[in-house]
């Protein structure tokens, strides 16, 4: 499996592969206003091909991940939906095989977007569906080493949830086949590898493997730098590990990085997790308080779709005597 074989089988990504990088650094590096100004770039030179959907949607997730735009959602499933559809009008038209292929992947790619979309709501049987419709066509691109990302969440995501509703999409346990794909797109991925860096590094401490997870999550932050991204792969790591002391440090730093952010849920995440250290701790009491008054107060402002199992948690922690009165 080898980059080459990807560029003879893709044409259009093949060509357009600098411009793509380009636009997908800035975005990675939380460079959204770069990000924009390439991707019109893109926009004009493909008029008529999905590829520039694709990464549209790629950076709306961001951005709603991010919690940097209000109504990211409706462009995210807006850009989805008018890509899909180019994919539609193109398969309908005489492609050669190459021509084919890309657009097929191209599809498979905004379908396992919607998948996660749906699974961040928490909507698993409408998630699966999707995920299994696009595991299928992906699945076809195995040379493709980014495809790994979109197969490792698939197969791990699948096997969590068959507890709850049974064998229906797949058979038996994938949870060590998705962690090797995860693993692998971490290592070989072209485009998409900081995704599957964060996927594998939360798959890896949802496992407890906990000391792979925080080397992994070190690399992250050795390779890619001081971002928000990194910080808060890098803290969930100390954090779920027992390491208190140096999730405290990161969440500091952190803190710095969201307060002039217009999002409600990380300003008040952080401050959560900080508090959450200082109690484990037993450390400034005072300070601590103050800064679970504030999350809570924040995350009741925030739009995230989870915001209420950490409302609840935040109850839990009001609860210990440390923060009482």
């Amino acid at each position: 499996m080898n980059f080459l074989y990807f560029l003879i089988f893709f044409t259009t990504l093949n060509k357009e592969k600098e411009i793509i990088l380009k636009e997908l650094n800035y975005l990675w590096r939380e460079d959204y206003k770069n990000a924009i100004l390439v991707e019109r770039e893109i926009f004009k030179r493909l008029k008529d091909h999905p590829l520039p959907y694709v990464l549209r949607t790629i950076r709306y997730f961001e951005i709603m991940c991010d919690f940097s735009e209000p109504d990211s959602e409706n462009k995210f499933m807006e850009s989805i939906e008018k890509g899909i559809r180019l994919c539609d009008y193109k398969l309908k038209k005489r492609l050669n095989k190459e021509e084919k292929n890309e657009i097929l992947f191209l599809k498979g790619t905004l379908i396992a977007y919607s998948a996660m979309f749906e699974g961040l709501k928490e909507n698993y049987l409408t998630a699966l569906s999707k995920g299994w419709k696009a595991y299928n066509m992906i699945k076809k691109f195995k040379n493709y080493p980014d495809s790994y990302l979109a197969l490792g969440i698939y197969d791990y995501g699948a096997s969590v949830l068959q507890k709850y509703i049974g064998e229906i999409f797949i058979r038996g346990n994938r949870k060590e086949k998705g962690l090797r794909e995860l693993k692998f797109a971490a290592e070989k991925g072209i485009f998409m590898k900081p995704l599957s860096m964060d996927a594998l590094i939360e798959v890896l401490l949802r496992e407890k493997k906990h000391d792979e997870a925080i080397e992994w999550a070190e690399k992250f932050y050795e390779e890619y730098g001081e971002l928000r991204r990194t910080l808060f792969t890098l803290g969930s790591a100390y954090r779920k590990s027992g390491y208190w002391e140096k999730a405290l440090k990161v969440y500091r730093r952190l803190l710095s990085k969201i307060n002039d952010q217009g999002s409600n849920y990380n300003k008040g995440i952080v401050r959560l997790y900080i508090a959450e250290a200082l109690y484990v701790l037993n450390r400034n009491k005072k300070r601590a308080k103050r800064y679970l008054r504030e999350a809570e107060s924040l995350i009741i402002k925030s739009r995230w779709y989870r915001k209420d199992r950490v409302l609840n948690f935040i109850k839990i922690l009001k609860k210990q005597e440390f923060f009482k009165d």
